[in-house]
């Protein structure tokens, strides 16, 4: 048998068309002629220098390093099978039975070609070369098209050899296939002597609507959230589902690719509305009315699109879903909209994604995360990884987006041991924000991922993007972030800036201890305002274990440095700061005076969660010394305990000096005495 290939390979799925129906109307002849079958495919196979990659019941995955040999297998297969002496038990059966014009005979296989890279992987059980990855999934997706006795290719399959003169060729267009983003251009080959073979229309997902956009670049992660987002929809009492989280997490995209997955299930079609320019009822009419083509004649457009949905369900016979992107600048609009159209359309879905919920009966929340990103400790260690720890690390799909969105600006790119911790240290200090990876690996043609590291201090000015194809929030994190800002009221940008003085986190208390809105008439209660920049998708918390599940707050790193920007444009930096202090040092004494009672567990807990405000107090010249030095003496059993010293060391040192203590040189040489 031939070599596995690598590289650039030929896959060939093949399968025996209604083979269940045969092996249950005759299960003896069905064994005599599937070992018929197995013995023309593997003779073929060895004769073309393909590799047998593995079987699946009478199913064959195979291998070959081109395109041409691929194809000259599935035509010389093709023939033999044609030919072959059947057992005259199968050929009565109907669905093996020779036709009319003699071009079928015995079993009919399909066979779909395609050609690409894929990810190629031994099988530590069997020894033997496995391929996976997305050119695995469209090889399978394209032969599953076809129809017994049919040979299917794709483009690039077709592309990568010349046809000889007994082949022929039928250009069967483009098709979207079934769980892929993308359309396949699908062509058909055949022996001249069996060209004049008919086959029904192939089985893709074509004669389903959609204006769906076509996505050049390729989908990183997510495979969870497409899962869950297929469960959520499963469940009848979800009519509406809104994707919320802050800017630049995937909303969209995500989105699109869900749905493009599952156009076979809505049969009266998939439409995609952006609203980002909407601002009104009749603007979000007008552009759900350009999605579904419906030209807006009505004195009543909301009732127009309502019933227009429910028309297209009703002629289908089956459900639509209506994808609204960019909801968040007319959320007060959602019940004079969305609300009456899913009373108006019951077999109507809605896939929503905004950085508010919609706050409507039959809605259903599915907050977005950022992509995963390893552990700040794992990437501590500057400098060349192991092989090991390379491979741990690119598991993250953070690191994999940026690898992907790398090699598209520089085709030379390669993660390696040499920069895969700069990549993840690039992916932890951006909290796994999709949009602001792509960014920084847009600037992969100029800079190493060292080179964009040491630049992340800047990140407002080093994240952009030059495509003209994109608004300014999707070219710049700054937009991102800006489009978010403006929908905030004026208490709420305010309470927000003032926030980012809290570092690692905060408790409730804390904030309605240093927020200070009293500048603003009528302004709410702190806790409502922070409630408010939670459900925007500017603040996000999580219960903390060990504290009664107790909410702890937090703003994404490029949030914060937006946020402290304001702050310092509003003017509010340094009371800010100093309330903050003021609280932070309260605070961490209450708890310090209780880390020998029966409080001692949860005081170790609570000051270990404000390690980085209080190293940042204690290392700050221009802060008080004795507030510098009280900050230091709270975090000093956390550093001695959980390190690293070095950090630990050195600021106690500088404290002591600060307040007027003396300390020895103790790496001085030790002086003799002077003698009595």
């Amino acid at each position: 048998m031939a070599d596995a290939p690598t590289g650039s390979v030929a896959l060939v799925f093949t399968d025996i068309e209604g083979s269940t129906n045969l092996w249950e109307q005759n299960h003896d002849v069905m064994r005599e002629a599937l070992e018929l079958h197995n013995s023309i495919m593997r003779q073929q196979l060895e004769a073309h220098g393909g590799y047998e990659v593995k079987t699946e019941g009478d199913a064959f995955m195979v291998a070959f390093p081109d395109a041409g040999k691929a194809a000259s297998f599935c035509i010389s297969a093709q023939r033999e099978l044609h030919k072959a002496q059947w057992p005259e038990a199968l050929l009565a059966i109907s669905h093996a039975a020779p036709s009319e014009d003699g071009l079928f005979r015995g079993l009919r296989v399909r066979m779909g070609v395609h050609f690409g890279n894929p990810v190629c992987e031994k099988n530590t059980a069997t020894g033997r070369m496995d391929y996976l990855g997305p050119m695995v999934n469209r090889s399978a997706r394209v032969s599953s098209a076809g129809h017994g006795g049919q040979i299917l290719l794709s483009e690039r399959a077709l592309r990568g050899f010349d046809p000889q003169p007994d082949y022929i060729l039928l250009d069967l267009g483009e098709h979207r296939l079934k769980g892929l983003e993308w359309p396949e251009h699908v062509w058909q080959l055949s022996a001249k002597e069996l060209a004049s073979r008919q086959f029904p229309p192939i089985k893709t997902l074509d004669v389903i609507k959609t204006n769906l956009p076509r996505r050049p670049s390729s989908f990183v992660g997510r495979e969870n959230e497409l899962r869950q987002l297929t469960e959520f929809f499963q469940d009848s009492n979800n009519i509406a589902v809104t994707l919320t989280g802050p800017g630049g997490t995937g909303k969209t995209r995500l989105s699109q690719r869900w749905a493009g997955e599952q156009l076979a299930d809505f049969p009266a079609g998939v439409w995609f509305a952006d609203l980002t320019e909407a601002r009104s009822v009749p603007g979000i009419c007008n552009c759900v009315g350009d999605a579904l083509g419906v030209p807006m004649t009505q004195q009543d457009p909301v009732e127009q699109i309502g019933y227009a949905i429910n028309g297209r369900c009703t002629n289908a016979s089956g459900p639509i879903l209506v994808i609204l992107d960019n909801f968040e600048q007319v959320v007060d609009h959602a019940g004079a909209t969305v609300a009456r159209w899913m009373s108006m359309a019951p077999k109507a879905r809605f896939l929503i994604s905004s950085r508010v919920p919609l706050r409507i009966e039959g809605e259903k929340e599915f907050p977005l995360e950022p992509l995963a990103t390893p552990a700040r400790k794992q990437t501590e260690k500057v400098g060349k990884a192991t092989r090991r720890m390379t491979r741990k690390l690119e598991s993250y799909a953070s690191l994999r987006l940026f690898a992907q969105r790398a090699r598209e600006v520089n085709p030379k790119f390669e993660m390696n041991e040499e920069n895969v911790e700069a990549v993840a240290q690039i992916c932890v200090k951006l909290d796994g924000i999709p949009l602001a990876i792509e960014l920084a690996a847009s600037r992969s043609k100029l800079l190493t991922p060292q080179k964009i590291l040491d630049r992340m201090g800047q990140r407002f000015d080093l994240l952009k993007s030059g495509r003209r194809d994109v608004t300014e929030r999707q070219a710049t994190l700054r937009g991102a972030i800006d489009w978010s800002w403006e929908l905030l009221t004026d208490y709420e940008r305010s309470a927000c800036a003032q926030l980012s003085v809290f570092r690692g986190g905060f408790f409730l208390a804390g904030a309605e201890d240093v927020v200070d809105l009293s500048a603003f008439k009528n302004a709410p209660l702190a806790m409502d305002v922070v409630e408010s920049l939670r459900e925007k998708s500017l603040l996000k918390s999580e219960e903390v274990k060990g504290l009664s599940g107790e909410t702890r707050f937090n703003m994404y790193e490029s949030i914060r440095e937006y946020a402290s920007e304001k702050l310092k444009e509003l003017g509010l930096l340094e009371k800010t700061q100093e309330r903050w202090r003021k609280w932070l040092l309260d605070y961490a004494r209450g708890w310090w005076e209780k880390r020998r009672g029966r409080e001692s567990t949860e005081s170790t807990r609570r000051l270990d969660l404000e390690t980085e405000g209080l190293i940042r107090i204690a290392q700050d010249m221009s802060v008080d010394p004795e507030q510098s030095g009280w900050a230091a003496v709270f975090i000093a059993p956390t550093l001695n305990r959980k390190g690293p010293i070095t950090v630990a060391e050195p600021m106690l040192v500088k404290c002591l000096e600060r307040l007027g203590f003396q300390l020895p040189d103790f790496d001085a040489p030790e002086q003799p005495q002077p003698s009595a």
